[in-house]
């Protein structure tokens, strides 16, 4: 799995980490939702899968219950740090990966202010991932108050997605994600017209551990 085209040339101290989650590998993603789940009018490539932000499309793996103390989801209805209990149960048979978020600082920022989403603990930044071996995949462009994807998440119409293609083809890739930076922030540009009560969308990376 390569990272994205112009990750050397990301500013990765300039973005925050959203936070982190357990989800579904590519494998177990494939046989049990399909080469092509999401929303019908979203579908821009013939990827094997959609790793993205929205969890009804990438699942989480991790085993919420009633008799297990984890910790409070952050604002963005993710964990703050992968603790031992977050990972407690998680077997090889679940076949996971686990996933880090990201968004440019400024963003960052302004949800805190505009949306009062400031009590997440996290002030790491993207290049504190790359130093711990995280690699980044692409980007998703997402509603990051609710995870929803604007590339995967929505019935968009024919006249939508032709707008949307032209933004991010060929840069898309076979996991469903933007490759690169630019083209993915002209990507939440147009979405905050097309679905306006879920903006501002946000460039968001997709990381994965790699030990």
């Amino acid at each position: 799995m390569n990272g994205p085209e112009d990750r050397d040339r990301l500013d990765l101290a300039l973005r925050r980490v959203l936070g982190f989650d357990v989800r579904v590998g590519l494998s177990k993603l494939l046989n049990v939702y399909g080469p092509q789940h999401g929303a019908e009018g979203s579908r821009l490539s013939r990827g094997i899968c959609r790793l993205t932000m929205d969890p009804e499309l990438w699942p989480s793996v991790v085993k919420r219950d009633e008799d297990r103390d984890l910790p409070q989801l952050n604002g963005y209805n993710l964990y703050s740090e992968l603790s031992a209990n977050v990972l407690e149960g998680i077997t090889q048979e679940d076949q996971s990966l686990r996933a880090a978020f990201d968004i440019a600082a400024s963003s960052y920022a302004s949800l805190q202010g505009t949306f009062g989403m400031g009590w997440n603990r996290l002030d790491a930044t993207s290049q504190q991932l790359l130093e711990e071996g995280w690699m980044l995949l692409g980007f998703d462009v997402v509603d990051p108050r609710t995870q929803l994807s604007g590339l995967h998440s929505f019935e968009l119409s024919p006249a939508e997605l032709a707008q949307l293609e032209v933004t991010v083809r060929p840069a898309i890739s076979e996991f469903g994600l933007v490759a690169n930076l630019r083209s993915a922030e002209a990507s939440a540009s147009l979405l905050d017209g097309i679905v306006p009560e879920h903006a501002p969308f946000c460039a968001c990376g997709i990381w994965v551990a790699t030990a």
